[in-house]
């Protein structure tokens, strides 16, 4: 068998197991300040119709193996579970002070967010509602974003905000997701990240644009 193929296989294989595992009906912080419909469509277990292609889960493989290995170099607790009735949610590492996320990123997002004017909270509002959560729930003071160039695994940069900074925000986003939940009413098309272009990448997109009827909705 060519090595390639087998890759492939196995990556997929694996995603595969992790799409059932992560099933869990319930609110996810990691998907915080994405578009509510996605958020809705994913608690509610609707099945994909853009499943990332192997190119995308060869990505998703090679950043957790830069996570596991900062894991493995930290002395604190690492996926610690954070629930509530509607929420699951692990937390990367967690010390009496901070919960902090590891995200592996491009060459040219390092570049842009290592930038001196870059506006860390602003550019990357999605993983700081993500950890601030999990830092509101398990009562630390502080939330922390370790990011890795995955081109250059030696170039990183670690930004800090107060979770005081982060709870009405968090707040809002909970509210909101609850109250559709709680009327069933599906959540407006609405692009909320990545510049607005989130539809490109999204795993509903064209069950989304089939529900519009206009693939500009």
């Amino acid at each position: 068998m060519q090595i390639q193929k087998t890759i492939n296989d196995k990556t997929i294989a694996e995603q595969e197991s992790r799409n059932v595992e992560d099933r869990s009906g319930l609110w996810t912080p990691s998907r915080f300040g994405r578009c509510f419909r996605f958020q809705y469509w994913t608690r509610s277990k609707e099945e994909p119709t853009n499943p990332p292609d192997i190119s995308a889960l060869k990505r998703f493989k090679l950043g957790n193996l830069i996570h596991n290995w900062v894991q493995s170099q930290m002395d604190c607790e690492k996926e610690v579970e954070v629930k509530l009735e509607d929420l699951i949610g692990y937390a990367d590492l967690v010390d009496e002070e901070y919960v902090a996320d590891i995200k592996s990123v491009s060459d040219w997002a390092y570049k842009y967010i290592s930038r001196p004017d870059c506006d860390i909270k602003a550019e990357k509002y999605p993983n700081w509602l993500q950890v601030g959560c999990y830092a509101v729930i398990l009562k630390r003071p502080k939330t922390k974003l370790f990011f890795v160039n995955t081109k250059d695994i030696h170039k990183t940069c670690e930004f800090e905000l107060e979770t005081l900074s982060l709870v009405d925000d968090i707040n809002k986003e909970l509210s909101t997701l609850r109250d559709y939940w709680s009327a069933q009413k599906l959540p407006p098309a609405q692009p909320r990240c990545y510049g607005g272009k989130e539809c490109n990448y999204c795993a509903y997109m064209d069950k989304c644009f089939a529900l519009e009827g206009d693939k500009d909705a």
